[in-house]
């Protein structure tokens, strides 16, 4: 399905965050391994966390979807899958079950579609191995579909690099109090996306599950035979997602709500409300009833270290390209193995546009205007480069066509829904 999206200039109006992926994603782990039933309230149902919830039913948990909860009944023992466990689109499902596999009494296969067979899995099969596992990429190339024959886990110290994926140390974090004996998790590497190890720790702690880090040795320790207790527990907004109907609004005449946005979760997405205030958006805080407004304003240029925002940077770039003068964001080298090389796809689509953007190895340079013209853009399947782009093309004087956008549905289903709400113009365009 492809998009043409028209001069819109102006939107107004108030919207609904949509729940978090990535509180989602270990909400649902963590009650498949609870021993008892959990309650998960207004969860997100997108492409991404069903992958998720089909995964833990191969592996045993009992998963019932009803109005907008689910209830999950914890695994009592692990499963052997009857096929393979194919995580479609999710980096964090393949990576998070990759771990959880070590306690299967048997042979697993996962697998992804053709962005995932991409993705490097190197350092969590190593971590795997060190700790007694049995595992291997079926290409020996360190990416899926990859082979795991699993066991009691013993425990043991493992040793990882921290600055390639969160997700490699939550996926160990998750599995870890599942061990016979203490497991220690030693970083080679500073850490990226250190908001994402929060969420993982915040959630933990919910569940019950001791742990703890060492921030000077860079050392997390985590006991073993350890019980997940069940919870009931709401899903909060998502940070994320909303950063790009809160970029619309500092860059759109009218004026965007979003609600269902908690300051004080540890989401490092919500780092976009300090950006958009920091540079001169219009922006109001209701901290009671947990709502963001965000009007248009003189903007300045900036520079910004993405080591923790990663998801930020197709929307940051697109606000850098509306802002006269020079931007950069930095330190985000790791933006390459993403569902796209996030660096290049968006250089790619935004110079499409006319924009004035460079691509450094590990960086962007945005020399910002409003000159931009509509094109015939790609999605790459990238829901944030999609809806980057969707955002991008709407202060335009002409329209802009954006291949295959049905991949928003990973992360915000309702994407269209909510801009269509605020006053956007586009039209849906089938390709069957």
């Amino acid at each position: 399905m492809d998009i043409e999206v028209f001069p819109s200039p102006r939107l107004m109006g108030k919207i609904r965050a949509p729940p978090s992926k990535s509180y989602t994603h270990r909400a649902v782990i963590m009650g498949a391994l609870a021993d008892g039933t959990s309650i998960i309230k207004e969860p997100l149902i997108g492409q991404d966390t069903i992958a998720s919830i089909q995964a833990m039913r191969a592996l045993g948990a009992e998963i019932l979807e009803e109005r907008d909860r689910l209830i999950i009944r914890g695994i009592k023992q692990f499963q052997i899958p009857d096929k393979t466990i194919d995580v479609e689109n999710s980096g964090s499902t393949i990576r998070f079950i990759t771990a959880l596999t070590a306690h299967v009494p048997g042979t697993v296969k996962l697998t992804g579609d053709a962005s995932i067979q991409k993705r490097p899995m190197g350092p969590l099969l190593d971590a795997l191995t060190q700790l007694g596992i049995e595992c291997q990429s079926e290409h020996n190339d360190g990416t899926p579909p990859l082979i795991v024959k699993g066991k009691k886990l013993k425990g043991g110290h493992v040793s990882i690099p921290g600055n390639i994926s969160s997700q490699f140390i939550s996926g160990l974090l998750i599995s870890s109090p599942l061990a016979q004996s203490d497991v220690t998790i030693q970083l080679t590497t500073p850490l990226k996306s250190t908001p994402y190890l929060a969420i993982t720790s915040d959630m933990l702690n919910k569940f019950g599950i001791k742990h703890q880090y060492d921030s000077t040795q860079r050392i997390y320790k985590i006991p073993g035979s350890q019980t997940y207790h069940p919870i009931e527990f709401t899903i909060p907004g998502d940070f994320s997602s909303a950063s790009f109907f809160l970029t619309a609004g500092a860059i759109l005449d009218g004026s965007i709500s979003v609600s269902n946005l908690d300051k004080e979760d540890p989401q490092g997405d919500k780092q976009i409300l300090e950006i958009l205030k920091a540079i001169g958006a219009n922006i109001t805080i209701n901290h009671k009833e947990k709502i963001v407004t965000v009007n248009k304003d003189a903007l300045n240029p900036f520079e910004i270290d993405c080591s923790d925002i990663p998801d930020l940077v197709p929307i940051l770039a697109v606000l850098a390209s509306f802002i006269p003068k020079q931007s950069k964001l930095f330190n985000a080298a790791h933006l390459r193995i993403k569902e796209s090389d996030r660096l290049h796809t968006i250089t790619t689509e935004l110079q499409k546009m006319k924009v004035d953007i460079k691509e450094l190895p590990d960086a962007l340079i945005i020399n910002g205007s409003s000159r931009h013209k509509g094109a015939v853009l790609e999605s790459y399947n990238d829901h944030r480069i999609a809806m980057a782009l969707i955002i991008a093309s709407l202060p335009l004087e002409e329209k802009t066509l954006i291949k295959n956008i049905e991949c928003i549905n990973v992360s915000y289903p309702s994407f269209l829904e909510d801009l269509k709400k605020l006053g956007g113009k586009f039209q849906l365009i089938n390709n069957e």
